[in-house]
């Protein structure tokens, strides 16, 4: 039984060194000669979804919009309160003229890359074009920097014909 075993045991060793070769041999040759069999795939085409830069500036949204909203609850739900109720004077009370810049200016961030992003993917929807010339990056920091622009623009805007039309208290109710 033993010169069986040893004789079967040699026998499978030696399929297997065949078999090993076989395969060396057959992936040397595919490395060597390129394959032109098939055809060639269609490329994934660029999603937002999938880019992980967006992601983070998404989750850069979510952090500010979390701490604007678990910092600034009395803040915001003053304004909120001032926005729909008018009054003729100021209350005693109100903390209206307690004008906290952290949070306007994080909301407004999060409004501006919300937008830039808003209009980065309606426009690689209908101007696909652009987006195989430029890098990603460059257009979508392009469009939220047009957007904080023109948000900036605006309330300097504001400011200078404020300057010119009103006296300092009207304008500082109009700012608040």
């Amino acid at each position: 039984m033993n010169k069986f075993f040893h004789t079967g045991f040699s026998q499978i060793q030696e399929l297997y060194n065949q078999h090993v070769e076989q395969i060396d041999s057959a992936l040397q040759h595919c490395k060597e000669t390129p394959c032109t069999n098939g055809m060639a795939g269609e490329p994934i085409p660029y999603q937002l979804r999938n880019d992980f830069a967006v992601t983070g500036i998404v989750f850069l949204c979510f952090f500010l919009a979390v701490y604007a909203l678990k910092n600034g609850k009395k803040y915001l739900y003053q304004h909120i309160k001032s926005f729909f109720r008018h009054k003729e004077r100021a209350g005693l009370f109100d903390d209206t003229s307690n004008f906290n810049i952290r949070y306007t200016l994080s909301l407004g961030s999060i409004s501006c890359i919300s937008a830039g992003l808003f209009v980065y993917d309606f426009f690689s929807k209908t101007d696909p074009f652009l987006f195989q010339i430029v890098s990603h990056y460059a257009i979508l920091f392009i469009y939220i920097f047009c957007v904080l622009l023109t948000v900036t623009g605006k309330a300097l805007l504001y400011q200078f014909i404020n300057w010119i039309f009103f006296d300092k208290e009207k304008n500082k109710a109009w700012i608040s």
